[in-house]
């Protein structure tokens, strides 16, 4: 008779869609010597490309929220564990496009509710709450901003996550098995060049609208990384059974 099999931990050798490296490298490539081009914008200028219900705005959110459909779509062609990865992306990506567009608030046109009142933008949004978002550094608890647990966050999972998946096959397969798939360094060397670089940026512009338009395009590269993460993780075939040898 046959022995009972178990999840494979690892997926299959073909994938559904495979990483076009020229491609990815010519993007990463553009998006670097746009950001480079950053300072020498007017203000008139980047103030129109940043403002609130701009064009990096409305592109930051609108990625996001494909990001969120994406994921909640594959949760159906998978089974078992493999759903947690989906789910947990998808609900990330509502919650970050929500939060970009302060959940649709100037849009709609309601107000913001009492328990969001102290919000910094006096919107209604839960990340610019004073207490992710201080004004003054006085403790070490005022350095736990929101944007900074999401740089962490990122970090962890487009940076550190992968090189331990390399270093260790034991613990990717495990991640896959949980629908988390770890990208290939090409592709984090990809994502983090620009990110790097909007950085290096900042640091050499002062205080003022070119220096805040790049926040915000940082945020929109963000976006990029999160949805063009969602749709590859998504595409890849779901970890299958492995025949176990049969017994008579």
């Amino acid at each position: 008779m046959s022995m009972n099999t178990h999840p494979l931990e690892t997926a299959p050798a073909g994938v559904a869609v495979e990483w076009n490296w020229s491609n990815l490298s010519i993007g990463s490539a553009m998006l670097t010597i746009l950001l480079l081009l950053v300072p020498f914008l007017g203000a008139s200028q980047i103030n129109w490309l940043t403002e609130e219900d701009g064009v990096v705005e409305w592109l930051t959110a609108g990625l996001f929220l494909l990001a969120a459909v994406v994921c909640g779509l594959a949760v159906w062609r998978v089974a078992g564990s493999q759903r947690v990865g989906r789910v947990v992306w998808a609900t990330l990506a509502f919650l970050f496009m929500g939060e970009e567009v302060s959940w649709f608030q100037r849009v709609i046109g309601f107000s913001t509710p009492q328990f969001l009142k102290g919000n910094v933008q006096g919107e209604a949004n839960f990340h610019n709450l004073p207490t992710l978002t201080p004004h003054d550094v006085d403790r070490a608890t005022d350095l736990i901003t929101s944007q900074g647990l999401f740089y962490v966050g990122f970090l962890l999972y487009f940076a550190l996550f992968p090189l331990l998946c390399l270093a260790s096959s034991k613990l990717g397969r495990l991640a896959k098995r949980w629908g988390f798939f770890p990208l290939p360094i090409g592709a984090v060397v990809a994502i983090w060049v620009p990110i790097l670089v909007s950085f290096a940026v900042a640091l050499a512009l002062p205080h003022g609208p070119n220096r805040f338009g790049l926040t915000e395009i940082r945020e929109l590269l963000f976006a990029v990384a999160i949805a063009g993460y969602a749709w590859w993780s998504c595409t890849q075939q779901p970890v299958t059974q492995q025949p176990a040898a049969s017994a008579a």
